[in-house]
């Protein structure tokens, strides 16, 4: 095996130390981390035991080996984006499904789970102090009730420990996955696995825009993309071109100058959802912080001459967009 990243995945599941699992399986601590690490692989022959000591199938270790030494080859993911957002990336690293978790989601879908009514399940969770309940807790009784209206014969055939493993699974996909997103990316190649690194870049341009949960990302800062790639790609295509926007006036370098050209207005409030005019007579301030939502990780803004430039994260983007 080439990489074994995935084994850290199902020892945190199961709330197993890296000592612990080195000793269950005759190993040293530092084998452990660098398998964890990616530094080095694992034998098939501590694949086996490590799936006993996970209590999972020794296929669904394999099928996981298999989809990130896959990662490695096909991955699309714009990794130095969110270099510092350790949590976000673990997230991200662990969203992939295999095609049994494929059809399960697809059955729960066609019988109206209340696991994929996010608006529902959003509120529902709203309520965990209330009701004195980790949103964990809330998630699993909901999914527990939906796996009822699963057909016996797809229980049958993938066998029930597994099938519940696969729901385990579908779970912690989902929960940061919106389902328009998901469904449309399963009915576009229903014969691949999912794995959100291995997207086209403009379905994950999509995923970062739309696709991941809301009520994820509200709750847990550490789970903001705060990145805009429809806005970075048009801002960052035009930066190249003319280097610079002059957004102040040199007086007041903290709002934007009122007679900004209206393809500059257009250019960095497109997908506001309020024209620039709407927006002075809503009363929405003309702060810079307008001009640089989406992209602030992306530019640099000068106070003192009120020019707006591309920084190196924004050319890289940008090369990515290219390639």
């Amino acid at each position: 095996m080439q990489s074994a990243k995935f084994i850290k995945r199902y020892r945190t599941r199961i709330g197993m130390t890296q000592e612990q699992m080195a000793e269950r399986i005759k190993v040293s601590v530092t084998s452990v981390q660098n398998w964890e690490n990616g530094k080095t692989g694992i034998r098939n022959d501590k694949l086996t035991v490590l799936a006993e000591v996970f209590n999972i199938p020794l296929s669904e270790l394999i099928t996981a080996a298999t989809v990130e030494a896959e990662n490695s080859k096909k991955n699309n993911w714009p990794d130095f984006l969110f270099e510092e957002k350790t949590e976000l990336t673990e997230v991200i690293d662990n969203l992939h499904l295999n095609l049994t978790q494929q059809d399960l989601f697809g059955i729960l879908y066609i019988y109206g789970a209340r696991i994929l009514n996010e608006d529902e399940v959003d509120e529902e969770l709203s309520t965990t102090s209330d009701i004195g309940l980790t949103e964990e807790e809330i998630e699993k009784n909901i999914l527990s009730e939906d796996l009822k209206l699963i057909p016996f014969e797809f229980i049958n055939k993938v066998k029930s420990i597994q099938f519940m493993n696969h729901a385990d699974r579908l779970l912690e996909v989902i929960r940061y996955i919106r389902t328009d997103f998901l469904l449309k990316v399963l009915k576009m190649n229903p014969e691949t696995e999912f794995n959100v690194k291995n997207l086209p870049k403009e379905l994950i341009c999509e995923f970062i825009d739309t696709g991941f949960r809301e009520y994820v990302s509200i709750h847990n800062p550490e789970l903001k993309f705060d990145i805009s790639m429809k806005k970075a790609k048009r801002v960052l295509f035009f930066l190249e071109q003319e280097n610079e926007i002059m957004l102040t006036d040199g007086i007041d370098n903290t709002v934007m100058r009122e007679d900004l050209p209206e393809n500059i207005i257009q250019l960095l409030t497109k997908d506001s959802g309020f024209s620039w005019k709407e927006r002075l007579e809503k009363g929405f301030s003309r702060g810079i912080g307008v001009a640089t939502d989406g992209i602030w990780r992306l530019t640099d803004y000068d106070q003192d001459t009120g020019i707006l430039t591309m920084n190196k994260k924004g050319r890289q983007l940008l090369k990515w967009f290219k390639e």
